[in-house]
């Protein structure tokens, strides 16, 4: 009886611990690590042609399989993309990718092709206007 109330106790402990991990983990900016990174940028070279440094990116999220980042760069003239009616805007040339399945979208054409719902467009757009809040108070 002691004993089997240890062995509980010991896999609710581990249960805990692998929840609290994957939570931590989709909180995080920083690619979870399920998120094969060598596959996204190996299709992003074979795409475009040119090398892709995901740690340069920020995750916003994975939705059916298609992930979604952003590509942040040089401050720049104000971006303005509007997709299902959720107004997406930065100050920066760069831009949102969402890639599934060996290809890579703009977060129009993964709308409109079905990869992504309205519900992943406005939580997207969550994400976006906190990762904005926290990018411009980062500058100096």
């Amino acid at each position: 009886m002691k004993s089997s109330k240890r062995v509980l106790s010991l896999i609710f402990v581990v249960v805990l611990i692998c929840f609290v991990l994957i939570v931590c983990g989709m909180r995080t900016t920083k690619f979870p690590f399920w998120v094969n990174k060598t596959e996204i940028e190996s299709a992003w070279l074979k795409e475009k042609g040119t090398k892709l440094n995901l740690d340069e990116y920020e995750y916003y999220g994975t939705y059916d399989d298609a992930v979604v980042i952003f590509s942040y760069g040089m401050l720049a003239v104000m971006w303005q993309i509007n997709v299902a009616g959720v107004e997406f805007s930065w100050p920066t040339n760069g831009n949102l990718h969402v890639y599934k399945a060996g290809k890579f979208y703009s977060l129009e054409e993964a709308y409109e092709s079905g990869l992504l719902t309205k519900g992943n467009i406005i939580s997207i757009s969550i994400h976006h206007k906190w990762y904005q809040v926290k990018y411009m108070t980062s500058i100096k």
